[in-house]
């Protein structure tokens, strides 16, 4: 029985899931909508595993997208014929959409069920339940019933080219009754005594029109008298197209709506699905290296890359490096020259942080990652209002991202307090960095102060283990946009003569030294 056949969620909707703000994605430019994807972000690291299956069955299977693409097409079809239906009414609108609605069920079920034959290529359990449940519906005697009905409905509908009327008349030939006596597959032919005779016709056939009333020969309708015949005709036919559809009813079960209702819940999951699938594929493509990180107790990823960097150059040319949070380490400062990588470097950490909790590779080598319960962003921004100073507006953003950050928290933190003076930045700076030890987050520091770096080693040297320092590495004074783990005081210069000279001004400084 179709009843039996429902479609649960592949998808769920977690209770444990990663916190993020729209404000954050945006930050990190993250490359799908955040309607999309934060209510399928997920922090249990069984739930993870889950979702990983179903996207490894999308990087391992290329025909799975087209077809979920094409099943989630239909279902915006089926779910804008919903709304337009409205509330029932038993108009031939209404009829029409409901007879529309089954029509586009049942194609859905069909061409997923002929066109997939990989389905037993299924790893994800979720996945193999949705197919199993399009195959089941597929199979069922009531489905095939119902497809071979709605398909010979289809032939009678569009075959219908005429209506023959019967009318009723009394002793004086007056019309007592009129009434449609049977739709024809065949149009009328117009004729007339006159017409036989001289035209020697034989017997008009049952399609044999001898005279026609109200149209011209132009085709025009005849004056207000017609609209009467009009009227009387279309409600007649309204009646017989009800009547007809009757045996629609029969088929419209509970179990064929349940299914269809069930398969119509699904349309934001395929969506989120599909976009996401979308994404990664569009990735592999590229020959970015991909990885599902195993969800653990710390994180430690072997050459972490920035996807973003695919609209800039091949993903040969993207300069990967490592990220590690260990069990005592929590928290790293991370200096080097400007335009070194840094910036790039956090907002990989928080896509891939994104990317793992949403069940998606990773564009890494290798990947271990803990799931957060939130992540957090505060990366600079000029302010809104002009009468409003930079450094006010940045303790007023730091103070709203500080009131998020919990033992839980990755904390993705860049240039803060660049507004000031050296001097009252490194002090601050200081103060923010003992804050962030007392919650317990994980954090990355990105910072302009090379002299918090020699406070770090004081601290380190005292036996403070969880803040580690990480500097954007410089060769024979050039930049190579590699992230590493420093015990020692970072190289504190900006390496402008580097940006200079890659931006067409080494010419001034060719003066300077002559």
């Amino acid at each position: 029985m179709l009843q039996d056949h429902i479609f649960t969620s592949i998808v769920p909707v977690s209770e444990q899931t990663l916190s993020v703000s729209a404000e954050t994605l945006a930050s990190l430019h993250f490359p799908l909508p955040d309607f999309l994807i934060v209510p399928y972000l997920l922090r249990d690291p069984a739930e993870i595993r889950s979702r990983q299956m179903i996207f490894r069955d999308f990087l391992a299977i290329p025909e799975l997208l087209p077809a979920l693409t094409e099943a989630h097409q239909r279902l915006t079809e089926l779910s804008e014929l919903n709304k337009r239906m409205g509330t029932k009414s038993s108009d031939n609108e209404s009829l029409l959409y409901s007879l529309t609605e089954i029509t586009r069920f049942t194609d859905t079920i069909a061409v997923l069920h002929t066109e997939c034959p990989w389905s037993d290529q299924l790893s994800s359990p979720a996945l193999q339940k949705f197919w199993n449940t399009i195959h089941a519906i597929a199979n069922d005697p009531q489905f095939i019933s119902l497809r071979e009905w709605l398909d010979s409905l289809e032939v009678r509908l569009r075959s219908i080219r005429s209506v023959t009327l019967g009318v009723n008349l009394n002793a004086q030939l007056d019309v007592q009754e009129v009434g449609i006596v049977s739709v024809n597959a065949e149009p009328f032919v117009s004729s007339s005594p006159f017409d036989r005779v001289f035209r020697k016709e034989k017997s008009p056939s049952e399609f044999t029109c001898l005279s026609v009333l109200g149209i011209h020969e132009r085709g025009a309708l005849l004056g207000p008298d017609t609209l009467e015949i009009n009227r009387e005709f279309y409600t007649g036919m309204n009646d017989l197209l009800r009547r007809s559809l009757k045996d629609l009813r029969s088929h419209l079960h509970e179990g064929v709506m349940t299914s269809i209702r069930s398969l119509l819940a699904l349309q934001d999951e395929l969506r989120f699905l599909c976009q996401c699938a979308g994404y990664i594929r569009k990735l592999s493509d590229s020959k970015l290296t991909l990885v599902f990180p195993e969800p653990g107790n710390c994180t430690d990823i072997t050459a972490l890359a920035n996807p973003l960097l695919l609209e800039k150059c091949p993903a040969g040319a993207i300069v990967a490096s490592d990220l590690s949070f260990r069990a005592k380490e929590h928290l790293y400062v991370l200096t080097g020259p400007n335009s070194g990588g840094k910036t790039v470097y956090t907002t990989a950490a928080g896509i891939a942080q994104i990317l793992f909790q949403l069940g998606l590779p990773v564009p890494a080598q290798k990947a271990v990652m803990e799931p957060f319960a939130n992540l957090v962003t505060h990366f600079i921004r000029e302010p809104q209002r002009e009468t409003e100073s930079r450094l006010a507006n940045e303790a007023a953003r730091l103070k709203e991202a500080l009131e998020q950050v919990h033992a839980d928290t990755l904390f993705l933190l860049d240039e803060t307090f660049s507004s000031t003076s050296a001097y009252d930045g490194l002090y601050l700076a200081e103060a923010l960095l003992k804050y962030l030890l007392r919650t317990g987050c994980r954090c990355i520091y990105v910072t302009h102060l090379h002299g918090l770096t020699e406070r770090i080693l004081e601290l380190q040297a005292s036996g403070e283990t969880r803040v580690q320092m990480l500097t954007a590495m410089a060769e024979s004074g050039r930049r190579t946009y590699r992230i590493v783990r420093t015990d020692k005081n970072p190289l504190q210069t900006s390496l402008a003569e580097d940006i200079i000279r890659e931006n067409g001004l080494g010419f001034l400084l060719e003066m300077q030294d002559s």
